[in-house]
């Protein structure tokens, strides 16, 4: 039985921090009309997360709520004016999906193809719910590859394939890679600095690692350093990328000064 005050407590973290809904009826307004604008009758909802409007000042991001269906996605976001801007996606659109997770806060981008440009929408969250938002990306992965049924991956092999690579992201493989999809093959590269001495020192390329595994292709980095950065190690976060297969048209390496580059 819940008491009152676990009642209230539960109400004020639903404020505060990303939730999944069962329902659209249980969003608040102007998210819940919007969507169900958005909803075809009969349409299904697999997966429903709401972000509330945390009203911590002018910075703070809008009030959203993102539906994973079983044919695509919906993102709805609001604003304190009352207006709702409503951006629909099947999976054929959906070209990439990044999660970023700083060390307080965290952000998914969902970029799809419309009128023959790429289109981005951003969620921003406390870092404390990346979890629902992973289980989102995964869901889209899902989706776009039409996988309906998750098996069972046999990582013994994965310990070797992330020897030598750094514990920041050896662990990150570990937590972001999709379920349902051997690792194929790790690549880790180093930062990449620009001048000899160090107030000249610029960061061209943050460290990173590039993760081949089974349909899809998953970029991990640091955030690029400002120059005042560079005096320092300590890099707290990371920028997860997923490009499915079949959305990458061909490769290239461009030569460059002091470096080269895969595109």
């Amino acid at each position: 039985m819940v008491t009152p005050a676990e009642s209230d407590l539960k109400s004020r973290l639903y404020g505060l921090f990303p939730c999944k809904l069962r329902d659209v009826l249980d969003a608040p307004e102007p998210l819940r009309g919007a969507m169900l604008a958005a909803l075809g009758k009969d349409d299904a909802v697999d997966l429903l997360i709401l972000a509330p409007d945390s009203r911590s000042g002018r910075g703070s991001p809008p009030p959203s709520l993102l539906a994973v269906q079983p044919s695509g996605w919906i993102f709805v976001s609001g604003s304190r004016v009352g207006q709702c801007r409503t951006v629909r996606a099947t999976f054929e659109d959906t070209l990439r999906i990044e999660l970023t997770r700083a060390l307080l806060f965290g952000c998914l981008r969902l970029t799809r193809l419309h009128q023959d440009r790429s289109e981005t929408v951003e969620i921003e969250f406390n870092a404390v719910m990346t979890p629902i938002y992973q289980e989102a990306a995964q869901s889209i992965l899902d989706g776009i590859d039409d996988i309906s049924i998750l098996r069972q991956i046999d990582d013994r092999e994965l310990g070797a394939k992330l020897s030598g690579v750094p514990v920041k992201f050896a662990s990150a493989v570990r937590t972001y890679r999709p379920a349902s999809r051997k690792v194929i093959e790790v690549l880790h590269w180093p930062a990449v600095n620009s001048g000899r001495l160090p107030w000249t020192r610029r960061e061209l390329v943050p460290s990173g690692a590039l993760v081949l595994a089974e349909r899809c292709l998953i970029w991990i980095s640091d955030e690029k350093r400002r120059p005042w950065e560079l005096f320092h190690s300590l890099k707290i976060g990371s920028i997860v990328t997923y490009f499915p297969l079949t959305r990458l048209s061909g490769h290239g390496i461009e030569r460059r000064d002091g470096f080269d580059s895969l595109e």
